[in-house]
């Protein structure tokens, strides 16, 4: 495995997890199992990244 001529932090990774990770529980939030399991939108929102701010 070839190493990047750049050192990458990791902290950049954590932080956009845990950005991406609020996002997601702010878009589900309040909704029971069944409104997840009933809503393609929410659910391809979370798959794809595509969450509203």
């Amino acid at each position: 495995m070839q190493k990047s001529p750049t050192p990458k932090d990791d902290r950049v990774y954590v932080t956009h997890m845990l950005e991406i990770c609020r996002k997601a529980v702010k878009a589900v939030g309040g909704k029971t199992r069944a409104d997840y399991d009933g809503d393609e939108d929410v659910v391809w929102q979370v798959v794809t990244n595509d969450l509203p701010l």
